[in-house]
């Protein structure tokens, strides 16, 4: 019963995304989502959610933030990576710390079969609206 990337997109689906949406502009790559929502509990930050299931690169240019990187071989793979380092349930059941990676402004490249949680500082009205 080892969790697969759908239950870890969830979960930081959950832990990132506020329920205000926002414009996410134009996505450069027809077979690519993007969305935009400002982040769960803060008035300060918008979260975009990258979808590449696609097999070339979405390209972003962002500013500095904050990335989570959800990674796998397959999609049905028990083997989920966040930035970089397995993702797994303790014995106990509890979930592993779920921490972001700063990354800096400019071109960011989202690999092939990768969901990219990247939250942005920002000072948006309707962020600070919502909560």
């Amino acid at each position: 019963y080892a969790p697969r990337a759908d239950y870890w997109a969830a979960i930081l689906w959950h832990d990132l995304m506020g329920t205000t949406v926002l414009d996410a502009g134009t996505v450069p790559q027809k077979d690519a989502f993007v969305f935009a929502q400002c982040t769960k509990g803060r008035t300060d930050a918008v979260t975009l959610l990258a979808d590449n299931p696609g097999d070339t690169p979405l390209k972003l240019e962002l500013p500095a933030g904050e990335a989570y990187r959800l990674t796998a071989a397959t999609t049905d793979s028990e083997t989920v990576m966040l930035n970089g380092k397995p993702l797994a349930i303790s014995a106990d059941g509890d979930l592993p710390a779920i921490k972001g990676k700063r990354s800096h402004a400019g071109g960011l490249a989202v690999a092939p079969k990768t969901i990219l949680f990247y939250v942005i500082p920002a000072d948006n009205a309707a962020c600070r609206l919502a909560n």
